[in-house]
């Protein structure tokens, strides 16, 4: 089977699929194009072919969004998990900022954590 993460932007793809590469780590980066996964987003995940995985890597300043995410996602895919991005240039830090600590958050992989979402 395989993992997929998600990641912002395509940039953050570009550079994580680079990183991955260099590791010898076969999950493959897709890109949200935002902090959120939409219905029409989901969709299109869920027909992923031998997806055993979803990690959910936003940036820094959207681990709650990336928490929504997947427990928005998780009852359709076999198993969703969100890595942190560390805040390493600041909370805007993304995977293309710093694709090295990208994928130690994805190999730190967690949980989604239901949390009090303010309305």
């Amino acid at each position: 089977g395989g993992t997929a993460i998600v990641v912002e932007s395509i940039l953050g793809c570009i550079s994580l699929s680079k990183e991955l590469a260099k590791r010898n780590l076969g999950a493959v980066p897709i890109c949200s194009f935002t902090h959120r996964l939409f219905d029409e987003q989901i969709a299109k995940i869920c027909r992923i072919k031998n997806l055993t995985e979803l990690v959910i890597l936003f940036d820094a300043d959207a681990t709650a969004e990336a928490d929504k995410s997947a427990l928005k996602i998780r009852s359709r895919v076999p198993l969703v998990t969100v890595a942190e991005m560390p805040t390493t240039y600041g909370p805007k830090t993304d995977p293309n900022d710093d694709a090295a600590s990208a994928v130690e958050a994805v190999l730190k992989r967690r949980a989604p954590q239901e949390l009090m979402f303010q309305t």
